[in-house]
């Protein structure tokens, strides 16, 4: 295994500076952590447990199977849903009641890049194509309670990988993006 640093939170919009005071924090917080996994197995996530109770995890998530696909993240933007749903917890709508025993990954602007894909999606996507996940991911008929980034256990962007499940694939939810950088300064 090769065993190097991954950055989380690498953008952050001059709106999230708001966010971050109100934390008492005077910048935004870069967490470093050392991916030493097989992607798409282990992650580490920031993963909320309620209100204003967030905790950096190692997590383990599925391979991509033959329906998923899993993807390094290396951008992910905090945005004011993002600060709703860590400081209302349950009170938020999108956030299941549950958390404090399951708890759920925040983030839901996020890219990357392919590291692993199911045998279903082999001919759309590659292992080493960059991608951006779509932010607002509404299944029909539960458009409140399941929203990646902030009722699901498994995909969210301030994480070092997620597993896109077949229902995030079927949608489209995976967009392939071919500029030269994720984001520019």
């Amino acid at each position: 295994m090769v065993r190097r640093p991954v950055k989380m939170n690498y953008y952050i919009s001059m709106t999230n500076k708001y966010y971050y005071s109100s934390l008492k924090h005077k910048e935004p917080p870069h967490i470093i952590v050392c991916v030493t996994e097989k992607p798409g197995m282990k992650a580490k996530a920031l993963r909320l447990y309620g209100a204003g109770d967030l905790r950096l995890e190692d997590v383990e998530l599925e391979a991509a199977g033959e329906d998923g696909v899993v993807v390094e993240i290396v951008a992910n933007s905090v945005c004011v849903s993002d600060y709703k749903c860590v400081t209302l917890g349950t009170g938020h709508k999108r956030v299941p009641g549950d958390i404090a025993t399951h708890p759920v990954m925040v983030g839901h602007e996020m890219s990357g890049v392919v590291r692993e894909v199911g045998a279903k999606w082999k001919g759309r996507f590659a292992v080493g194509q960059r991608v951006g996940i779509q932010p607002t991911l509404n299944v029909p008929g539960h458009e409140l309670d399941s929203v990646m980034g902030y009722s699901w256990r498994a995909v969210g962007g301030e994480s070092t990988h997620v597993r896109l499940p077949s229902v995030a694939m079927e949608m489209g939810c995976l967009l392939p993006y071919e500029g030269d950088a994720f984001f520019k300064c």
